[in-house]
């Protein structure tokens, strides 16, 4: 392999890879502060691609449709848990299971109704740019950097402000935050309002880099999971490290086996770490 193809597949995977870690990173806030993997969430990331679509569709400027749409699956998510999520916290695996799989089906079987089962493609922005030997589509590299803009804020808020605070020391040690003056039914309620608001971006960014239809829902969860468990389930740093490391993976195997494996290599990257070390490669089992 000459340096300028391993070079292209090398940003490739790292472009993608930031996207990545933004999806998984509001599954891993909700796995630390409920403690329970939300099988809904891929279907949150589905809504958000669809109504950047529809919104576009409509006339609406591309970065105007994002913001709509991430306003819009944090309603859909705020109702949510309202409805049911609020609930859950301290209930059965098995209630808490089927009660996300049960949100995930409604949102799939939504979507199907208003969009229709067929995949769909948003183009926005068209053509790349050329450095060297490199050639970097443009609506890649613009979704990575918003990627990363959101990540940056993200931790800025987990690190700087009161309630970023709250929301570590309620994923810590609930009971002891409670003993602090910490409202924790509030702090679970904005951590979800959060990971909703995480999932929407993410949608809105993964809708104009690859086609999706309304069952990839189930496979953007699972992939968010691999991703999540790969890094260290519960590690922020964990998740854009396994972003990473899976969007570098899928670039190669494109290159060196098949685009229809794909999916078989993130799950089989799962398989690995859980069996050679199965608290992820940061090793925690909480949030950090």
């Amino acid at each position: 392999m000459d340096p300028s193809t391993f070079l292209q597949f090398f940003v490739n995977g790292v472009l993608q890879g930031c996207i990545y870690a933004l999806a998984a990173l509001g599954l891993t806030l909700i796995f630390g502060v409920y403690h329970f993997v939300n099988l809904a969430h891929g279907f949150f990331i589905m809504l958000a691609a669809y109504l950047v679509l529809q919104l576009c569709w409509w006339g609406v400027t591309p970065i105007l449709a994002c913001i709509i749409a991430t306003i819009l699956v944090v309603l859909v998510g705020f109702l949510a848990y309202l409805l049911g999520f609020s609930r859950l916290f301290g209930a059965s695996f098995l209630a808490q299971i089927v009660s996300s799989f049960g949100l995930a089906i409604i949102i799939e079987n939504s979507l199907s109704l208003i969009w229709k089962s067929d995949v769909k493609v948003i183009h926005i922005l068209s053509g790349a740019i050329s450095i060297g030997n490199v050639m970097l589509p443009i609506s890649r590299i613009t979704s990575a950097i918003f990627s990363v803009a959101a990540t940056l804020l993200f931790f800025l808020m987990l690190s700087k402000t009161r309630l970023g605070k709250a929301i570590r020391a309620v994923s810590q040690d609930p009971e002891g935050a409670s003993l602090l003056a910490v409202n924790v039914n509030f702090i679970r309620m904005i951590s979800f309002i959060i990971s909703c608001a995480l999932a929407g971006f993410a949608g809105t960014l993964l809708g104009q880099v690859s086609a999706f239809a309304p069952h990839d829902g189930h496979l953007w969860t699972f992939r968010a999971f691999a991703i999540a468990q790969l890094g260290g389930l519960g590690s922020f740093t964990g998740a854009i490290i396994g972003g990473l490391i899976i969007g570098l993976l899928e670039s190669f195997s494109v290159l060196w086996i098949s685009a229809g494996y794909v999916d078989a290599i993130f799950f089989g990257a799962l398989l690995v770490m859980v069996l050679l070390r199965p608290t992820g490669i940061l090793g925690v089992g909480r949030t950090r």
